[in-house]
Protein backbone atom coordinates (compact mmCIF):
# COMPACT_ATOMS: atom_id res chain seq x y z
CA UNK A 1 0.00 0.00 0.00
CA UNK A 2 2.73 2.50 0.83
CA UNK A 3 4.80 1.44 -2.18
CA UNK A 4 2.16 2.56 -4.73
CA UNK A 5 2.20 6.30 -3.81
CA UNK A 6 6.01 6.26 -4.15
CA UNK A 7 5.66 5.12 -7.75
CA UNK A 8 2.99 7.74 -8.44
CA UNK A 9 5.08 10.51 -6.93
CA UNK A 10 7.96 9.62 -9.25
CA UNK A 11 5.78 10.65 -12.21
CA UNK A 12 5.86 14.24 -10.94
CA UNK A 13 9.15 14.36 -9.05
CA UNK A 14 11.33 12.97 -11.85
CA UNK A 15 10.55 15.67 -14.45
CA UNK A 16 10.78 18.38 -11.81
CA UNK A 17 14.16 17.00 -10.71
CA UNK A 18 15.34 17.11 -14.30
CA UNK A 19 14.10 20.68 -14.63
CA UNK A 20 16.03 21.52 -11.46
CA UNK A 21 19.20 20.09 -13.04
CA UNK A 22 18.53 22.01 -16.28
CA UNK A 23 18.39 25.24 -14.26
CA UNK A 24 21.75 24.46 -12.64
CA UNK A 25 23.25 23.52 -16.00
CA UNK A 26 22.07 26.76 -17.62
CA UNK A 27 23.39 28.88 -14.75
CA UNK A 28 26.76 27.11 -14.91
CA UNK A 29 26.94 27.88 -18.64
CA UNK A 30 26.07 31.53 -18.09
CA UNK A 31 22.63 31.19 -19.68
CA UNK A 32 19.35 32.24 -18.12
CA UNK A 33 16.90 29.48 -17.20
CA UNK A 34 13.28 29.77 -18.24
CA UNK A 35 9.99 28.03 -17.59
CA UNK A 36 10.09 26.68 -21.14
CA UNK A 37 12.73 24.23 -19.89
CA UNK A 38 9.98 22.59 -17.84
CA UNK A 39 8.56 21.22 -21.09
CA UNK A 40 11.59 18.92 -21.40
CA UNK A 41 10.16 16.42 -18.94
CA UNK A 42 6.44 16.79 -19.48
CA UNK A 43 5.82 17.14 -23.25
CA UNK A 44 7.41 13.96 -24.58
CA UNK A 45 6.09 10.74 -23.05
CA UNK A 46 9.22 8.74 -23.92
CA UNK A 47 11.38 11.24 -22.05
CA UNK A 48 8.92 11.20 -19.15
CA UNK A 49 8.96 7.40 -18.95
CA UNK A 50 12.73 7.31 -19.24
CA UNK A 51 13.08 9.95 -16.50
CA UNK A 52 10.81 7.98 -14.19
CA UNK A 53 12.68 4.74 -14.93
CA UNK A 54 16.05 6.40 -14.41
CA UNK A 55 14.95 7.91 -11.12
CA UNK A 56 13.53 4.64 -9.84
CA UNK A 57 16.57 2.59 -10.89
CA UNK A 58 19.08 5.02 -9.38
CA UNK A 59 17.05 5.13 -6.16
CA UNK A 60 16.83 1.34 -5.92
CA UNK A 61 20.56 0.87 -6.58
CA UNK A 62 21.47 3.48 -3.98
CA UNK A 63 19.08 2.03 -1.38
CA UNK A 64 20.37 -1.50 -1.94
CA UNK A 65 23.91 -0.17 -1.47
CA UNK A 66 22.92 1.52 1.78
CA UNK A 67 21.18 -1.62 3.03
CA UNK A 68 24.21 -3.80 2.31
CA UNK A 69 26.53 -1.42 4.10
CA UNK A 70 26.66 2.35 4.16
CA UNK A 71 29.85 2.59 2.07
CA UNK A 72 28.44 0.87 -1.07
CA UNK A 73 25.44 3.21 -0.93
CA UNK A 74 27.66 6.26 -0.77
CA UNK A 75 29.78 4.85 -3.61
CA UNK A 76 26.68 4.22 -5.74
CA UNK A 77 25.25 7.67 -5.08
CA UNK A 78 28.56 9.28 -6.05
CA UNK A 79 29.01 7.09 -9.14
CA UNK A 80 25.47 7.81 -10.35
CA UNK A 81 25.47 11.49 -9.42
CA UNK A 82 25.78 12.70 -13.02
CA UNK A 83 22.94 10.64 -14.50
CA UNK A 84 20.49 13.51 -14.85
CA UNK A 85 23.06 15.80 -16.47
CA UNK A 86 23.93 13.09 -19.00
CA UNK A 87 20.24 12.44 -19.59
CA UNK A 88 19.64 16.15 -20.27
CA UNK A 89 22.50 16.29 -22.76
CA UNK A 90 21.70 12.95 -24.44
CA UNK A 91 18.01 12.06 -24.01
CA UNK A 92 18.27 9.46 -26.78
CA UNK A 93 20.58 7.20 -24.72
CA UNK A 94 19.14 4.26 -22.82
CA UNK A 95 18.87 4.17 -19.04
CA UNK A 96 21.69 1.67 -18.56
CA UNK A 97 23.94 3.58 -20.98
CA UNK A 98 23.31 6.80 -19.03
CA UNK A 99 24.20 5.09 -15.76
CA UNK A 100 27.36 3.57 -17.25
CA UNK A 101 28.38 6.97 -18.65
CA UNK A 102 27.87 8.55 -15.22
CA UNK A 103 29.99 5.88 -13.58
CA UNK A 104 32.74 6.35 -16.18
CA UNK A 105 32.59 10.12 -15.80
CA UNK A 106 33.01 9.85 -12.03
CA UNK A 107 36.02 7.52 -12.13
CA UNK A 108 38.79 9.18 -10.16
CA UNK A 109 36.49 12.02 -9.06
CA UNK A 110 34.35 10.38 -6.37
CA UNK A 111 36.53 11.48 -3.45
CA UNK A 112 36.48 15.10 -4.61
CA UNK A 113 32.68 15.04 -4.87
CA UNK A 114 32.43 13.25 -1.52
CA UNK A 115 34.49 15.98 0.16
CA UNK A 116 32.37 18.70 -1.44
CA UNK A 117 29.08 17.06 -0.46
CA UNK A 118 29.91 15.90 3.05
CA UNK A 119 32.40 18.46 4.34
CA UNK A 120 29.93 19.57 7.01
CA UNK A 121 29.85 16.19 8.79
CA UNK A 122 33.03 16.92 10.73
CA UNK A 123 31.55 20.15 12.05
CA UNK A 124 28.37 18.39 13.14
CA UNK A 125 30.39 15.73 14.96
CA UNK A 126 32.46 18.41 16.69
CA UNK A 127 29.34 20.28 17.78
CA UNK A 128 27.70 17.09 19.04
CA UNK A 129 30.80 16.15 21.10
CA UNK A 130 30.97 19.64 22.50
CA UNK A 131 27.28 19.56 23.40
CA UNK A 132 27.79 16.22 25.15
CA UNK A 133 30.72 17.61 27.13
CA UNK A 134 28.82 20.76 28.08
CA UNK A 135 25.70 18.84 29.04
CA UNK A 136 27.24 15.90 30.89
CA UNK A 137 30.63 17.14 31.94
Amino acid sequence: PQFVPWYLSQAVISPLGIWYQIVYLRIARGESPSFDDLKFGFNDTTILIKAIGLSILVTIITYVGFYLLIIPGIYASLALSQTYFIFIENPDLGIIEIMKASEMMMRGRKMKLFCKRYHFLGGWYYQWCRLELDFFG
